[in-house]
């Protein structure tokens, strides 16, 4: 793969080497003493191997830059001896390239992405709309958790929420054989016994993202996203919707997970058993 960018904006692919080597101002040999580098245009990954076109290396590599001399010409350099003879000079011109390279890609994934965004709003929808999913979670989790659980239930399973813990235990006085037998060791007077599994109790305060991440994160910012024009964008932009973009799949998910815990925790027979067994919370 060889790609190269004529003026820093966009990229293009070069099929092989013979026509890179066909461009015109292109050398395969220079004398690294003679020039020094202008900036670097391109970069490649190759098999077989091509020879570095610094005349004092010559080694062989697949991979590379394209760069342009201070006198105009191009020729190929190894990234390892391109820190060693251009030294500062290379890794200044490589991180202006690396961040053409950036842009570009940026400004494609975002141009894609805004495609479909019809596709994204119909998700969404699937998730947000009807009996048990986002919107219906979040209004009966709210009900549950403000009005209908009084406090002495309420705080506790908020609690229990943040630490992950849905088992609700009591402590059982051990028997005399227990004892003897040393079963619940070595002077214990009570064991632990196992009352009731919480169904979904993460959804107690993870119900609450669901507003979060489907109004803003994919509501609001979605809308936002689809009015941006990638090609005048800074860099900074790019970047960041760029890392919004990474995210879209990950709060999808989070999402539907959230669902299914907040459907485990509304299920009748388990909200009556929290109330059956407050006392243990």
């Amino acid at each position: 793969m060889i790609k190269l960018s004529e003026d820093g904006r966009y990229f293009v692919e070069i099929k092989d080497w013979e026509e890179l080597l066909t461009r015109p101002g292109f050398i395969q040999k220079v004398d690294s003493d003679e020039v020094k580098i202008g900036r670097i245009i391109g970069q490649y990954n190759i098999s077989p191997k091509e020879p570095c076109g610094i005349k004092s290396c010559g080694t062989k590599h697949n991979r590379g830059y394209l760069i342009v001399l201070s006198n105009g010409y191009e020729t190929n350099i190894g990234n390892v001896c391109g820190k060693r003879i251009f030294k500062v000079d290379f890794t200044q011109h490589l991180n202006v390239f690396k961040k053409d390279m950036n842009t570009q890609r940026y400004r494609e994934e975002i141009a894609a992405t805004q495609n479909r965004i019809p596709d994204l709003d119909k998700r969404i929808r699937e998730l947000s709309e009807g009996e048990n999913k986002a919107d219906w979670c979040y209004s009966q989790m709210h009900a549950q958790m403000t009005r209908l659980f009084p406090d002495n239930i309420s705080k506790p399973l908020t609690e229990r929420s943040k630490r992950s813990n849905s088992m609700l235990t009591r402590d059982v006085a051990i028997t005399d054989d227990e004892r003897e037998s040393g079963a619940a060791g070595q002077g214990a007077k009570y064991t632990t016994e196992n009352v009731y599994i919480i169904a979904g109790i993460t959804a107690v305060t993870t119900y609450k993202k669901l507003r979060t991440i489907l109004q803003t994160q994919l509501g609001t910012e979605l809308k936002a996203f689809q009015q941006i024009d990638p090609s005048s964008e800074s860099y900074e932009d790019l970047q960041r919707w760029h890392n919004w973009i990474n995210k879209i799949e990950i709060r999808l998910k989070e999402v539907q997970e959230i669902i299914e815990e907040c459907n485990r925790f509304l299920q009748p027979d388990n909200i009556t058993n929290i109330r059956n067994y407050r006392s243990y919370l």
